[in-house]
């Protein structure tokens, strides 16, 4: 299934340690959303429904091309239809048991095939998190020499609201690691940036997953929330 699979399944955060994705998935706001850049794309994520049971998540895909960032205005592009999109999918999550349950293309309309992710699906939901030592954060600036006190200050993503982006955000870093269960992801940190003074909103600004030969980044170039997806609800 062509999409940011990833992407979806790690958007929703948390704010406290030892917590997973699925326990604070379900406080989180529908309407709520992000938007990501990824190579030649941007891609708007949507919390379209959630209750103890069950979520739905929205994600639409459109070329840079196609958007002036100066002009967008996101809330009116989705609730227009978002023209120029490439794809609108839709996946209903079942939280209960820890599933993926079905995926939908609005654009193609037609049901997504979704791939033996249930294992994924299942262990990133269930997933626990912790602070990121501050040993571990990412610093600004070179490594001091030995024996030297490091004195770099954190380092930040940007984090932009409402198209606004805010001068001084403050963030709560967690990270967490996959098991050592022979897939690709095996032994991976996966590290999440959300917006401290948010604490209820659904998504982190900065993803990132660290292995020894590669390393996976998604960044954040918008947000808000309170929007109206036009589409059917995928239940």
């Amino acid at each position: 299934m062509k999409t940011l699979f990833l992407t979806i399944l790690l958007l929703p955060s948390f704010f406290f340690a030892n917590l997973t994705i699925k326990d604070q998935l379900v406080k989180a706001r529908v309407g709520d959303y992000i938007v990501t850049e990824q190579g030649s794309n941007y891609a708007l994520i949507l919390l379209r429904s959630v209750d103890k049971d069950h979520a739905t998540i929205e994600e639409i895909t459109v070329e840079k091309k196609n958007i002036d960032l100066k002009k967008i205005k996101w809330k009116e592009w989705v609730e227009s239809k978002a023209p120029g999109a490439s794809s609108w999918n839709a996946f209903a999550l079942h939280l209960e048991k820890n599933e993926l349950g079905r995926a939908y293309s609005f654009l193609d309309s037609q049901w997504l095939v979704i791939d033996n992710a249930d294992y994924f699906f299942k262990e990133l939901l269930t997933m626990p998190f912790q602070p990121t030592r501050d040993i571990e954060r990412k610093k600004v600036g070179p490594a001091p020499m030995p024996g030297e006190m490091d004195r770099r200050r954190f380092w930040k993503p940007q984090l932009i609201y409402e198209g606004k982006q805010e001068k001084n955000p403050e963030y709560e870093v967690l990270r967490a690691k996959w098991q050592n269960d022979k897939s690709k992801l095996a032994g991976c940190i996966f590290e999440l940036y959300l917006d401290l003074n948010k604490r209820e909103f659904a998504f982190p600004y900065w993803l990132e997953v660290q292995h020894p030969h590669f390393t996976f980044k998604i960044r954040a170039i918008d947000s808000g929330r309170g929007i109206r997806s036009p589409t059917r609800l995928l239940k």
